[in-house]
């Protein structure tokens, strides 16, 4: 194969993955798969406790939100969240899966949690369990998993309010 060719097939490749990855931006899973609850290390910050803690929270709706600190997209999603946060009836949880220690620290994750102003539990993913469980590709990544543990709604990128509002008041009316 000549170089000409290896190029225009690896530039293909890329826009495939890139048309595909479009393709499943938002994507709902609703098929009775059930998440089991994973343990994450949670952290002292703004509205939420250092310690450990099972995701999704056993009997309740939960929303969980996957972001990283480098993620311009993740920060920006932050004022969607703090607004559905305020609106609904479930518990809100975001995680980092970034390899804290080797590029982030907890001390960074924690000074993020605070600069884009949140205020529920924030933890991390360190050995990828919940990210796995969830088939997480991107971040951000948000799922609403309903009080029996079934995802009920999960999608990669951001929505504005309202949308994520309808979906975790669907999973709540049920």
């Amino acid at each position: 194969m000549n170089r000409r060719t290896l190029l225009s097939t690896a530039a293909g490749a890329v826009g495939i993955a890139l048309g595909g990855g479009a393709y499943a931006y938002h994507r709902r899973r609703d098929d009775g798969s059930t998440l089991a609850p994973v343990e994450v290390e949670t952290l002292d910050a703004p509205g939420s406790e250092a310690g450990r803690r099972e995701v999704p929270e056993p009997g309740s709706v939960t929303v969980v939100e996957l972001f990283a600190t480098w993620c311009s997209s993740c920060a920006a999603y932050m004022e969607t969240l703090r607004a559905v946060e305020r609106e609904v009836d479930a518990t809100m949880v975001s995680v980092t899966n970034e390899p804290v220690g080797v590029s982030v620290d907890r001390e960074t994750v924690v000074d993020w949690w605070d600069e884009h102003d949140g205020a529920w539990t924030v933890g991390l993913d360190e050995d990828l369990m919940l990210t796995t469980e969830l088939d997480a590709t991107s971040v951000p990544y948000t799922a609403v998993i309903d009080p029996n543990g079934r995802v009920a709604y999960a999608s990669d990128g951001t929505m504005d309010a309202a949308e994520l509002i309808a979906e975790i008041d669907a999973v709540v009316g049920e």
